[in-house]
């Protein structure tokens, strides 16, 4: 998911990245233990939002991005 960047910092992404979280939790599309996502290694803004929404990185890095995982077992946090 991009946003533009006339639209950035505008709590778009975070809406829509909370939304989709969300449905991911309803499990519509069958039971999932995990979600994992990449994010650029030098994006500390990426980093921050991802880790509210309660990813933890792994570690693990290919490009240049960061590989972090969110547990479905716990509650999302909702960021405000």
């Amino acid at each position: 998911m991009m946003i533009d960047k006339r639209y950035q910092g505008k709590g778009y992404g975070q809406l829509a990245f909370e939304k989709m979280l969300m449905d991911i939790e309803k499990m519509p599309y069958g039971e999932a233990k995990y979600v994992t996502l990449f994010y650029h290694t030098s994006n500390a803004k990426a980093k921050t939002l991802y880790a509210s929404f309660g990813f933890e990185d792994t570690g693990i890095i290919q490009d240049h991005s960061m590989l972090a995982i969110k547990h479905l077992d716990k509650q999302i946090t909702l960021a405000h």
